[in-house]
């Protein structure tokens, strides 16, 4: 039987970060990530929303954005975030 890979999930901080927005420019759609803004693709506006909403989600329901997100890890390897 295959052993499945360890699956993980952690809290953002600001290098769990960079690698989520290193794995949404390389697998997704910036429309799926992030508003529409400053223009098509990854530029300056989204990127800056993108850590901007993770910094306020890692301060938990209480917080900001009264939600709270976790970055998923497979195998060792940021694989997507969730959030509550």
């Amino acid at each position: 039987m295959n052993k499945l890979p360890e699956v993980t999930i952690v809290d953002v901080d600001r290098a769990v970060a960079d690698q989520l927005l290193e794995l949404a420019k390389r697998d997704a759609s910036p429309d799926e990530v992030a508003p529409p803004l400053g223009g098509p693709g990854w530029n300056l506006e989204r990127t800056a929303w993108f850590f901007s909403y993770h910094h306020a989600a890692a301060a938990g329901l209480d917080g900001p954005a009264a939600e709270k997100s976790w970055a998923v890890f497979s195998g060792g390897d940021v694989a997507g975030s969730i959030r509550l």
